[in-house]
């Protein structure tokens, strides 16, 4: 029961919220700051895509790895040096995104990539400042990775 009001009022809400929004004088879907505490949060900000996605630290705590989304809808990989501050990024290309990222150790690292968002292309590893030289560990399959085990992290299993 209470579901079900629940949803009602949703459908009810959202829809209204959506109009008086159409007659503000611009949206602005590029502003990253927060809205000011005397301002409504406007209903678009509800429906922002996320501007990382999974993000992982290394085992020495020296990068980050995550997902982003770019303008053309596909999800590309993004490493950060913590250190030096410096971003290297890594594009499927055309239809395909990435999914599925996992250190094997401190420089090397495992990503999945998938074509027109449906299927698995295969699972990559590639080391830090030589993402463009990914290499694959297996091809034109739906491979998902399991694990990576403690004693041999170069060996994951899929």
């Amino acid at each position: 029961m209470r579901f079900r009001n629940l949803r009602l009022v949703l459908c009810v809400l959202i829809p209204l919220s959506a109009v008086s929004g159409l007659h503000a004088k611009k949206r602005d879907l590029e502003r990253i700051q927060p809205v000011p505490a005397t301002e409504q949060i406007p209903v678009m900000d509800f429906f922002r895509p996320s501007l990382f996605t999974s993000p992982t630290l290394n085992r020495a705590g020296t990068h980050i790895a995550a997902r982003v989304t770019l303008e053309d809808d596909s999800i590309s990989l993004l490493i950060y040096d913590l250190k030096t501050q410096k971003l290297e990024t890594l594009a499927g290309g055309g239809d395909k995104d990435i999914y599925q990222i996992r250190w094997l150790d401190d420089q090397r690292l495992l990503f999945g990539l998938s074509g027109r968002k449906l299927y698995g292309l295969g699972l990559l590893a590639a080391e830090i400042g030589h993402l463009r030289n990914a290499y694959p560990l297996l091809q034109y399959c739906g491979a998902r990775l399991i694990s990576v085990p403690e004693n041999d992290r170069t060996r994951p299993l899929v």
